[in-house]
């Protein structure tokens, strides 16, 4: 099931990708041969550019934020996934030593961490953290391997048994990513990234992350078996026609979802623009029949890791093609060159099967009132 998806009206602009991708090379037009309507969009960011680093997870939960910030405060942001993104490697290092080496340790994460990482550090605007990237452009092959070494030397040479061992993992990503801002000013206001956080309406405790699989009770939380959960974030478990169900209601009533997914299908295109579940091998003419997805088949795609956790979107509307099939409309992080115009649209399907996790608004779950896990939540 991992192979690229060929259409015969652009089978050239189709490939598999890895794990948190980086984004195509090469711009697409033909993708618009295959028409796909928006039918209701929430406000949202402009499509941001990870470049050449595995942090997807940033920008999809960075991602959503801003559009709960323009929901709830109608203010337009651009806050600093980089910011994010440096914390995270500051935790993970610390966790690195603390476990002797027990923990994954590279550029993925999880949307979660970025909620975590929000709460315990605070934000603050892009403008004021690149991230060591001032031309807006990111590589962190180089800098994962050197923050993982770094942690590795301090276990190898017992430097914990030093107070200061926490402050050389600090002043290496400062020298690589750039010194952080403890207190600045706009607009004539003076904020810290705290103070800032709650300014545009953050709170952690505002969120909740859902998934459905059944190796797990429902209507539970339990920590999602995937590399990239590091920190041991722990998801509701619900039914899945209770999550698709969800995902529709809140993106009816405005509110929008990220989105961990897995990429590697052959119907993900990745210039394409379009996310499907085919039925049929080899070449696809579009609109192409669907899987259907049901629990049974999603819970043994997830156990044979024929879905993989791979790369974080941003959901913020629906969609229709010219016989009415409905699609998700997906916010991308691999620039605006990319897909369509930086988006992709997702078949309900594709979404049923190869959802990781979805995080949105605590707010959406009482858009539904008749589910009883939206009961529970709320």
């Amino acid at each position: 099931m991992k192979r690229a998806l060929l259409c015969s009206a652009f089978a050239a602009l189709l490939t598999g990708c890895g794990l948190c991708p980086s984004p195509p090379s090469a711009a697409t037009g033909t993708a618009a041969r295959y028409p796909i309507t928006d039918v209701a969009t929430a406000p949202a960011t402009p499509v941001r550019n990870q470049a050449k680093s595995g942090t997807c997870w940033a920008f999809g939960g960075v991602s959503l934020i801003e559009s709960e910030a323009i929901r709830t405060r109608r203010c337009t942001l651009d806050l600093s996934e980089m910011w994010v993104v440096r914390h995270a490697y500051f935790e993970k290092a610390v966790k690195y030593v603390r476990t002797r080496g027990r923990v994954a340790f590279d550029q993925g994460g999880e949307i979660q961490d970025v909620l975590w990482l929000v709460d315990r550090y605070g934000i603050v605007p892009q403008s004021l953290y690149e991230g060591g990237a001032a031309d807006g452009t990111y590589d962190h092959a180089s800098l994962a391997k050197a923050i993982r070494r770094l942690a590795k030397r301090i276990v190898d040479k017992k430097l914990y048994e030093k107070e200061h061992w926490q402050r050389m993992i600090d002043e290496e990503l400062d020298r690589r990513l750039g010194a952080r801002p403890d207190r600045f000013v706009i607009d004539g206001v003076a904020y810290t990234p705290f103070s800032y956080a709650d300014s545009i309406g953050f709170r952690r405790d505002d969120y909740v992350a859902l998934t459905s699989f059944t190796h797990h009770p429902f209507f539970e939380r339990f920590v999602l078996e995937i590399p990239d959960n590091w920190a041991a974030h722990a998801t509701l478990n619900i039914p899945l026609d209770s999550l698709m169900r969800l995902l529709d209601s809140a993106l009816a009533a405005g509110y929008t979802a990220a989105w961990d997914a897995d990429v590697s299908e052959r119907g993900f295109g990745r210039r394409a623009g379009i996310a499907l579940l085919p039925q049929q091998e080899g070449r696809i003419t579009l609109p192409a029949p669907e899987i259907v997805v049901d629990q049974p088949l999603r819970q043994r795609m997830f156990d044979t890791q024929a879905t993989t956790d791979d790369h974080v979107m941003h959901i913020v509307g629906t969609a229709v093609d010219s016989l009415g099939n409905s699609y998700y409309k997906v916010k991308n992080s691999w620039g605006e060159r990319a897909g369509r115009h930086g988006y992709w649209y997702a078949s309900p399907a594709y979404v049923a099967g190869k959802t990781i996790e979805l995080v949105l608004p605590r707010a959406a779950l009482g858009v539904d009132p008749g589910d009883d896990a939206f009961r529970i939540e709320r």
